[in-house]
C-alpha cells in the first residue's frame, strides 16, 4: 500500500524544484514523467523534463513558486499559488499578485505529471474538478 499522501509527494515536488534539487526531482518522478510547463507544450520523459527545468532555472535562476491554497481529487494535487523571479523587469510585488494553478498527478508513490496553468480561473477549477469540499487548506 502506497504511505506516501499525494498532497506531501506534491508539495515535496515544488520544493524540490524550488530548492534545484533536480536529481531528487528525477527520483520521485515516475518512468512516464510528462511536464507541462506552458499553454499546449508538454516535456515526456523524466530525463527531458529535468533538462527542460534546469533549462528554465539557468535562465531565471530566483524562479521559486509560492503555494497557498492546496486541493485534492483523488491522485491529483492542485496547489493554488504565485511565482516570482520568473519574468524580466516586472517586480515581484507585481509579478505575484497573479495567482496561478500548479497540477501534480499521482502514480502510486511517485509524480507522473506537473503542469502549470498560467491564470486561475473559475472555468480551469471547474475542469480540474475542485472547489470548497476538495480543498485541504484553511
Amino acid at each position: 500500500m502506497n504511505s506516501i499522501r499525494p498532497i506531501d509527494l506534491a508539495i515535496e515536488f515544488v520544493e524540490r524544484l524550488n530548492r534545484r534539487d533536480f536529481d531528487g526531482l528525477i527520483r520521485i518522478m515516475a518512468p512516464n514523467f510528462r511536464l507541462g510547463p506552458g499553454v499546449d507544450e508538454i516535456i515526456d520523459g523524466p530525463d527531458e523534463s529535468r533538462e527542460a527545468l534546469v533549462g528554465y532555472t539557468s535562465a531565471w535562476p530566483d524562479f521559486q513558486i509560492h503555494i497557498s491554497d492546496v486541493h485534492v481529487t483523488g491522485d491529483t494535487v492542485v496547489m493554488v499559488g504565485r511565482s516570482t523571479g520568473s519574468c524580466e523587469n516586472v517586480p515581484r510585488g507585481d509579478e505575484i499578485r497573479e495567482k496561478r494553478l500548479y497540477v501534480a498527478k499521482m502514480e502510486g508513490a511517485l509524480v507522473s505529471e506537473f503542469r502549470h496553468i498560467a491564470e486561475d480561473t473559475e472555468a480551469a477549477r471547474e475542469e480540474l474538478g475542485v472547489g470548497p469540499n476538495t480543498r485541504v487548506t484553511q
